[in-house]
């Protein structure tokens, strides 16, 4: 038997309302249940930290010469280049003392000391002296076409003071 008190509820209440009210309340439950699957695991547990060695751990070896040397897969190594471009002409080359001789559309040439900096599939050769800074950036990334046809193995951006120029490189 149901007390007197739901009898007279459920006589003021229509059944479709009841159904509506229990429909409300299934959905309420069924969100709160999605909420809590979509909930993100909890971090696992550290690991017990090690016990401190009785005597230091010796350093680890130096690289060898070899592998210093080597490069990235697909990165122009750190070498001797040979740079043009056209629209005002310009050429550039380093040589493996790192220095870089410039000649511009005037026919002076620029000599200044480098200093390489290698990335992923480039290299960069900057400086900065009393002319301006100059920096020749040489990539594999993208293909390089010269104007007579050629198709050199690098791209090369050349940066005198604040002029950009492109071109073409290749070892020298």
């Amino acid at each position: 038997m149901t007390d007197p008190t739901e009898r007279a509820w459920r006589a003021a209440v229509p059944p479709a309302r009841q159904a509506a009210r229990a429909g409300l309340a299934l959905m309420a439950f069924g969100t709160l249940l999605a909420l809590a699957a979509c909930r993100p695991d909890p971090p696992p547990p550290a690991p017990p930290a090690a016990p401190a060695p009785s005597q230091p751990a010796p350093p680890p070896p130096a690289p060898s010469a070899a592998s210093a040397a080597a490069p990235l897969p697909d990165q122009p190594p750190v070498q001797a280049y040979t740079a043009y471009g056209e629209s005002p002409a310009w050429q550039a080359s380093v040589d493996a003392q790192r220095t870089l001789t410039l000649t511009l559309a005037d026919g002076s040439p620029r000599t200044v000391a480098v200093t390489p900096l290698a990335y992923a599939r480039s290299v960069e050769f900057g400086a900065e002296d009393a002319g301006g800074r100059v920096v020749l950036s040489i990539t594999s990334e993208r293909p390089c076409r010269a104007a007579d046809g050629q198709h050199p193995a690098y791209a090369a951006t050349l940066i005198v003071g604040r002029e950009v120029r492109k071109g073409c490189a290749a070892p020298a």
